[in-house]
């Protein structure tokens, strides 16, 4: 695997590592290392790297639920305050 400018390690296509997908999905790496044990999500073994396959992380995000948008109370009709002038 080829080091990024920063001494991190770039993974390869198809791959990434733990950090980057809590990055991009949000979950912490507590939430993350569980969906690895349970095997929701897919992984591969680098040395002592955990690379997640971006097909199973992409089949897990997909997989949440969806939640319809509401609107608050206080930003509904008539419940905001008249614009200043």
């Amino acid at each position: 695997m080829a080091k990024t400018a920063r001494g991190g390690m770039k993974a390869p296509k198809g791959l990434m590592t733990v950090m980057n997908f809590t990055r991009r999905y949000g979950p912490g790496r507590t939430k993350t290392y569980g969906l690895m044990k349970d095997g929701t999500l897919k992984v591969r073994k680098f040395g002592k790297i955990n690379l997640i396959e971006e097909e199973s992380a992409e089949d897990w995000a997909a997989a949440l639920p969806k939640r319809p948008v509401t609107v608050a109370a206080s930003c509904r009709a008539g419940a905001l305050p008249p614009k200043a002038a």
